[in-house]
């Protein structure tokens, strides 16, 4: 009979002690403790081992002689049973081994993920993961196919030779710029915000922008504005003083152009007169409906939106940013303009800035998302430092969280919402462009896409949600942590903000207000009053199976496992299709003895697929160090797997 570990077996034979102590009975060269004894029968426990598959051993027993029976089928205490869309997960590293059956026919395909939930991103786990084979099933195995040719575009077989369509490669190229310099400032401000938070007390009076307030400027008039110095070392002490004139004054912005713009192809009266209609309606109200209003410091109920060529000067493909110091009385920061605003970009046909020329249509079309985004930041931290005085939001989250909001004001231009799966056709085409491209675009990056067929090694598991522009060794575009962590925050969207009371939009406003002391994980866990290990393990599988086609369709997927907001697949066949982009495509590991060696970094994971064609010999998958000892528990690794056929 098969043997089982852990387990008690009965062994009958001749001329054994009747005493269990003279008995010594080893199964599989290891000894095992006689519970039971007599001259024809001996009661065992058998026992355990260090991940070995199912296997024929052989059992020694010795009295004064020895006598053996070889070729007795083993199994370990337990195997990986899951049902097609089934995840398991364990979370102590001493248990890290899956343990396969084997089978005799029939696809067989698994994902495997080595999740790092731990807010550590300067931190790299390696690990091996070694694969032994062991008893085969009957009848005899048939030779494994090729799982892509028997599983629909699975993973990573949509790629094509394309060439990215000229306006994504340049969106893709802004995109980056933007990053790295809108990067700079928001790394200035976590090193100094504490400083001025510390010297200014919180203003009496101060209440968040809800309606019109003073009387601001009127079109015509002029108002000097300080501009932080983007290249210097301070940029509270060091700033460029510009004058600027009122073009429009919305129901919530106040549009001033900075009199020394180039004049060449500049905005028109009616091209900033629509921007306007568009932040009053659509992108102010989308803001301050998902995350809260702003302070109004200046008592004027607006936003200051500042069109300047210093913003040009700055640094190529710098478009706009906000800076916090704005937020703090000039006594703690110099530059400080003591209200809300935002500095844009102005069309520079003739690279007068001297850092390339920007057409008009590139800053009209790239000017609302940004404000958008730009806008939240300064939502976050009204409301967190000045209104609740509390603590900044994580840069990451920060960053997820603003990119999220470019979504959400593009749901309210273009009348889309959440929940709808929407694909390649809305993400991408005429409408949806110029608002969600540089959501998915930064997604993808995550997964290594560094343009067209230019696919990053080790991508994600040395990307990470948690990124930022100063860390090194990290192979994804710099970009990519915005969309790695607004596509967690929108999975987490999905899962809690239809049964949230309030729906989604009170779900993301108590994402900044609810507990203002709390950042990162910490925040996300006490809002959702979810285990945060657990929900990182899930989104990360997510990623995996979204809309997969197992060949049966989509139906498989389990609702916690799936984006239903954005269609996965869709995407990826999209990007590919236009650009040769690619997508997550994990390593393929067949169920054979092997071994690789693999490391994940904090706030990311380590995929492999595990699949067979026709069947299987008995497997098992082991992860440890690679020393072969147990994984360290410093970023709280999970190993985790999900049947996909």
């Amino acid at each position: 009979d098969t043997l089982v570990e852990g387990l008690t077996a009965t062994i009958t034979g001749t001329n054994f002690s009747a005493t269990a102590a003279n008995d010594s009975v080893t199964v599989d060269g290891v000894q095992a403790t006689v519970v039971t004894a007599s001259t024809t029968s001996l009661t065992v426990t058998v026992p355990t081992y260090s991940c070995r598959p199912a296997r024929l051993v052989t059992i020694s027993v010795t009295v004064a002689e020895t006598g053996s029976k070889s070729d007795v089928p083993m199994h370990p205490a337990s195997f990986v049973a899951l049902n097609v869309g089934q995840l398991s997960v364990v979370q102590d590293p001493a248990s890290f081994c899956l343990e396969f059956p084997a089978t005799a026919s029939g696809q067989e395909t698994y994902v495997v993920g080595m999740t790092a939930p731990a807010e550590s991103p300067g931190t790299v786990m390696p690990f091996q993961v070694t694969a032994t084979s062991g008893i085969a099933a009957a009848p005899s195995l048939v030779a494994a196919g090729n799982v892509a040719s028997a599983v629909p575009v699975l993973f990573g077989t949509r790629r094509t030779l394309g060439r990215a369509p000229v306006r994504l490669r340049q969106q893709f190229q802004r995109m980056q710029g933007q990053v790295r310099a809108e990067a700079k400032i928001r790394q200035w401000e976590r090193v100094h915000l504490p400083r001025l938070r510390a010297q200014a007390q919180r203003p009496r009076g101060v209440s968040p922008m809800t309606g019109f307030a003073g009387a601001p400027p009127a079109p015509g008039d002029t108002v000097v504005v300080r501009v932080p110095d983007y290249n210097a070392a301070d940029l509270c002490a060091t700033y460029i003083t510009i004058k600027t004139v009122v073009r429009v004054v919305g129901s919530a912005g106040i549009w001033v152009s900075d009199v020394q713009n180039p004049t060449a192809d500049s905005l028109t009266l009616a091209e900033i007169q629509s921007a306007s209609n568009q932040f009053d309606t659509k992108i102010f109200a989308s803001d301050t409906t998902h995350f809260g209003h702003p302070t109004d410091l200046d008592n004027n109920g607006h936003i200051l939106i500042v069109l300047t060529w210093q913003v040009n000067k700055a640094a190529a493909n710098l478009q706009g940013f906000v800076f916090s110091g704005d937020l703090f009385p000039a006594a703690s920061c110099a530059q400080s303009n003591y209200g809300e605003l935002y500095y844009g970009e102005v069309p520079d046909s003739l690279n007068q800035a001297g850092t390339g020329a920007r057409n008009k249509s590139s800053v009209l079309a790239t000017m609302p998302r940004l404000i958008a985004h730009e806008f939240t930041h300064i939502i976050q931290n009204s409301q967190r430092l000045i209104l609740n005085a509390g603590q900044p939001l994580a840069g990451w989250e920060a960053e997820g969280q603003a990119t999220f909001a470019e979504e959400l004001a593009g749901d309210a231009v273009l009348g889309n919402s959440s929940y709808q799966n929407y694909g390649g056709s809305v993400a991408f085409g005429a409408a949806g462009y110029d608002w969600y491209a540089d959501e998915l675009t930064k997604w993808a990056a995550y997964y290594g896409d560094l343009g067209s067929n230019n696919q990053a090694a080790n991508a994600p598991e040395l990307c990470t949600v948690y990124g930022n522009l100063t860390m090194t060794g990290v192979p994804c575009d710099p970009s990519a942590f915005y969309g790695a962590s607004w596509i967690f925050q929108r999975y987490l969207a999905d899962q809690f903000g239809p049964s949230y009371p309030g729906g989604l939009v009170q779900f993301t406003r108590d994402w900044v207000q609810k507990n203002p002391s709390l950042s990162g994980s910490a925040n996300i866990q006490a809002l959702t009053g979810a285990n945060y290990d657990t929900l990182f393990v899930r989104f990360s599988a997510a990623l995996a199976l979204d809309d997969r086609n197992n060949g049966t369709g989509t139906g498989w997927i389990p609702p916690a496992l799936a984006i239903s907001s954005w269609n996965s697949d869709s995407i990826a066949t999209y990007i590919a299709s236009c650009c040769s982009w690619g997508w997550l495509d994990p390593p393929v590991m067949t169920f054979t003895t092997a071994s690789s060696s693999r490391s994940v970094r904090g706030g990311s994971t380590a995929y492999l697929l595990l699949s067979a064609a026709a069947g299987h010999a008995a497997t098992a998958i082991q992860f440890t160090d690679q020393g072969g000892a147990v994984l360290s528990t410093a970023l709280r690794p999970a190993l985790w797997v999900a049947r996909i056929q």
